[in-house]
C-alpha cells in the first residue's frame, strides 16, 4: 500500500484541531484519541511522539515556546522532566528546555502533573525554579515537591501567587528557619491545597507530626495558624478517590485526578476539607 505524503498527514492533523481551542482536550475527546493513535501508527509522527531525549523534539518545544511566549496564559505539563539528569545531558537539551520555559513570561496558571517541574541544568547546583521567574503567575500546582527552604524562598519570588496546590509533597512538617517562617503566608495567598489519597494523608500525619516542636516550626503550621486567625480555609486538604483494586496505585491515581481537574480548570477552587490535626 503506497504511503500518504507527509504534507497530507500534517494537514489532517491541522484540520482535526478546532479554531477555538480549549485549555486542553481531555483524554476521552475524539481529537485527543485520534492524535494519540496517529502518533503511534504513523512512521512520520511516531519518531516525534513525546521523547524529551530526542533533539528534534526539544527543538520543536523551543520553537513552540517562541511562538507562544507572549500569549500563553495557562499550561498543564505532563512530561517526565525529573528523569532528565544533568549528568546525562551531553547534548545540552536541558538548557534548551529551561530557556524555552523561561520565555513563557505571560503564564498565569501552571500545573505540573508528574513532578516538581525541575529543570536544573547542573547536578547538585540550586537554580531558581522556572515558575518563580514568571511575573504574572497566580496559580501553581506541583507534584512531589520538597517543601524546604529553597522552595519557600522561590515562592516568595511570586508576589501575585494566590493559589498553591501540592500533591504528594515531601517535608511538609520539617523545620524551617524562623526568619523564613515569618514570611509565610505572603499577602496575595488565598488558598493552599494539599492533595493525596487516604493512605497518603495518613502517612503524612503519622510521619510528620511526631513532636509539637516540629509542628510549630513547619510550613503547614504557619498556614494553619493563619487559617485560624484571619484566613478561613486558607489551608485545605483534598482526598483522591481510590477505586477497588487500585489501593496500591496512589501515584497514578493522583496524576490522573490532578490532570483531569487542571484541564477543566476546577483544580484551583475544588472544594476541600479545612486542614485539621486529630
Amino acid at each position: 500500500m503506497p504511503a500518504l505524503p507527509a504534507e497530507l498527514i500534517l494537514q489532517i492533523i491541522e484540520c482535526l484541531i478546532p479554531s477555538r481551542l480549549p485549555t486542553a482536550f481531555p483524554p476521552t475527546h475524539p481529537v485527543t484519541r485520534t492524535l494519540i493513535s496517529l502518533t503511534l501508527t504513523s512512521k512520520l509522527t511516531l519518531k516525534l511522539a513525546p521523547n524529551l531525549r530526542v533533539p528534534e523534539t526539544v527543538a520543536q518545544l523551543d520553537i513552540l515556546s517562541s511562538n507562544l511566549s507572549c500569549s500563553l496564559r495557562r499550561l498543564v505539563v505532563q512530561m517526565p522532566l525529573r528523569y532528565l539528569y544533568p549528568d546525562d545531558d551531553h547534548e545540552g537539551l536541558l538548557k534548551i528546555m529551561r530557556n524555552a520555559f523561561l520565555r513563557l513570561s505571560a503564564i498565569e496558571e501552571l500545573c505540573s502533573v508528574q513532578d516538581e517541574f525541575c529543570l536544573s541544568t547542573l547536578w547538585g547546583e540550586y537554580k531558581r525554579p522556572v515558575w518563580s521567574t514568571w511575573p504574572r503567575l497566580r496559580c501553581l500546582a506541583l507534584y512531589n515537591v520538597c517543601v524546604d527552604h529553597d522552595f519557600v524562598q522561590a515562592l516568595r519570588q511570586c508576589p501575585n501567587l494566590t493559589h498553591l496546590v501540592l500533591t504528594r509533597s515531601e517535608s511538609l512538617g520539617d523545620v524551617l528557619p524562623l526568619a523564613l517562617m515569618n514570611t509565610i503566608p505572603w499577602p496575595a495567598l488565598k488558598r493552599v491545597v494539599i492533595i493525596n489519597t487516604v493512605s497518603g494523608h495518613e502517612y503524612d500525619v503519622r510521619s510528620k507530626w511526631t513532636s509539637q516542636e516540629l509542628y510549630d516550626t513547619s510550613f503547614l503550621a504557619r498556614l494553619l495558624l493563619s487559617s485560624r486567625n484571619d484566613r478561613d480555609h486558607l489551608l485545605v486538604s483534598v482526598t483522591v478517590p481510590t477505586p477497588p483494586g487500585r489501593e496500591d496505585d496512589d501515584i497514578n491515581l493522583c496524576w490522573e485526578w490532578v490532570c483531569s481537574h487542571a484541564v477543566d480548570r476546577t483544580l484551583w477552587e475544588f472544594p476541600g476539607t479545612p486542614w485539621q490535626l486529630e
